[in-house]
Formats: C-alpha cells, sequence, structure tokens
C-alpha cells in the first residue's frame, strides 16, 4: 500500500512539476525483547483484567434477557 500511495502522489507531483521527486521509505518495527519480565507481566495482567470483565458482563446479559422473557410472557 504505501508503493501504490507514493507512485500516485509522485505521478501527481510530476503532472505539476517535472523535476520534483517523491521518496518513500520503509522501516522495520523494532522487535521487543522476548523476556522483558516487565512487559510479560503487564501483558498477563491485563489479559487476565480482561477475561474477567468477560466474565462477569457476559452472564448478566443473559440474565437480564431471561428476566425480559418473563416478563413479556407473563403480561400475555
Amino acid at each position: 500500500m504505501p508503493t501504490v500511495v507514493n507512485l500516485v502522489t509522485a505521478a501527481r507531483l510530476r503532472m505539476e512539476v517535472p523535476s520534483a521527486r517523491i521518496i518513500a521509505a520503509v522501516w522495520p518495527w523494532p522487535q521487543p525483547e522476548l523476556f522483558d519480565k516487565r512487559q510479560y507481566l503487564a501483558t498477563s495482567t491485563m489479559m487476565i483484567v480482561i477475561a474477567v470483565a468477560v466474565m462477569i458482563v457476559v452472564p448478566y446479559f443473559a440474565t437480564e434477557i431471561i428476566r425480559d422473557r418473563k416478563v413479556r410472557f407473563s403480561l400475555l
């Protein structure tokens, strides 16, 4: 995608100024250290917090749906 954007912009620029050039460079992302204990701890803690939040929130919606059905069918 960056190459396509570069080609399109360079072509449009050359239409207006024939001697102008745009140069794009791609740099790789830095590789994280595999055994960084703080990053590992932060990542695992965040995964646990998200898992607990999902385990608490999802059953709550299920109980609300069941309550709504009971109320709906009791009114009929």
